[in-house]
């Protein structure tokens, strides 16, 4: 199944460890709302806008600097 497809089918929490700037790793745990195209500084990708529960708000990642994801237990 393809990454964009289990964020779209997920209603639960959701853990994915993804890849911050300087080649950096972090694990969030997220409610994903939206899947796909967005655009930032006249710049598309494809990204999860999702409430961050680590953060406490609304954040946007980019799918393609997520490395792995699952659902939160």
């Amino acid at each position: 199944m393809e990454m964009n497809e289990q964020f779209t089918r997920a209603l639960d929490l959701m853990e994915h460890t993804w890849l911050k700037a300087q080649d950096v790793k972090s694990r969030r745990v997220i409610i994903p709302h939206e899947v796909g195209e967005m655009e930032y500084m006249n710049k598309t990708y494809t990204g999860v806008k999702a409430h961050c529960c680590t953060r406490k708000e609304e954040r946007v990642f980019r799918v393609d600097q997520i490395l792995e994801i699952s659902v939160a237990a």
